[in-house]
């Protein structure tokens, strides 16, 4: 073993794999998150995550209608305008059907 292995093999594991303070950090989460676990207090916070994502999901398909329908709004008075511009007749004029 050369000078410079044993060097190494006290600093500890090379320098390519995850650094120890984050390794310490998620040491911290488990054995924070195994005390939740064993309390019943897990169960309520995943509990409390579903209801919550399940809230942001139907908020997000009401978005997406409301986005749509005034997509839809723009484009027939983008419509109306054009076809007034070649026509001369008014966007009030023009109707809309499903």
């Amino acid at each position: 073993m050369g000078r410079h292995d044993a060097h190494r093999s006290s600093q500890g594991p090379p320098s390519h794999g995850p650094h120890q303070t984050l390794i310490n950090a998620w040491k911290k989460q488990a054995i924070e998150g195994m005390a939740g676990v064993f309390s019943g207090k897990a169960g309520a916070a995943e509990s409390n995550q579903h209801g919550e994502e399940e809230k942001l999901h139907a908020m997000i398909g009401q978005l997406v209608v409301e986005r749509d329908f005034l997509q839809g709004l723009r484009s027939m008075s983008v419509g109306a305008e054009a076809g007034a511009d070649r026509t001369g007749a008014s966007a009030a004029s023009c109707t809309w059907s499903p």
